[in-house]
């Protein structure tokens, strides 16, 4: 058998094939995609009139979602649980709290405040507390960590704390002057 014979064998079985699929286009449907089963059930028009009613439904609760304008109750219901996940630790401390939360979208400076307030810190400048004798005041100790007098991070959290004096206070003071230049 020659070249030639082997081109015309295959085209007589393209012919062929091609008869069949005239003849039976389920059964080669099939052929094409062996995945399909051959009695497969197409959805009734009820079905496709639900999916796409469910589909709008979807879309449309999206569409709310993203253009809600929140009112002030829930953005002050808001504002507190995320105070709250700020205190429990959820997001991080001092920098990378800040950097997460500015990246999720929120203004650290209002978040921060509302911490404060669940806290019962207020700002220094409402509530200076006399220092004991010996002591420095928060206002004080918060230029000097300026400065850079009790280091930085771990090792000035320590410092202040070994010191006899609240790392947190110091360093919310430190925030809120900082945050005014």
């Amino acid at each position: 058998m020659g070249l030639l014979d082997i081109f015309k064998k295959k085209e007589e079985k393209q012919e062929e094939e091609k008869k069949q699929e005239a003849v039976t286009p389920a059964a080669t449907a099939v052929k094409r995609n062996p995945v399909a089963p051959p009695t497969s059930k197409l959805p009734s028009k009820e079905e496709r009139l639900q999916a796409k009613k469910d589909l709008e439904d979807a879309l449309a609760a999206k569409v709310e979602e993203a253009v809600h304008v929140k009112t002030a109750e829930e953005k002050e219901a808001e504002l507190v649980k995320l105070a709250k996940e700020v205190i429990r630790g959820d997001w991080g401390n001092g920098g990378e709290r800040k950097k997460r939360l500015e990246e999720a979208g929120y203004v650290y400076a209002e978040v921060q405040g509302k911490v404060n307030e669940l806290l019962g810190i207020t700002p220094a400048e409402k509530k200076e507390v006399p220092a004991e004798e010996g002591k420095k005041t928060v206002d004080e100790l918060a230029r000097e960590v300026i400065k850079g007098l009790w280091g930085n991070g771990g090792e000035r959290k320590k410092r202040l704390e070994e010191a006899g004096y609240s790392y947190v206070e110091v360093q919310n003071r430190v925030n809120q002057i900082l945050s005014k230049k």
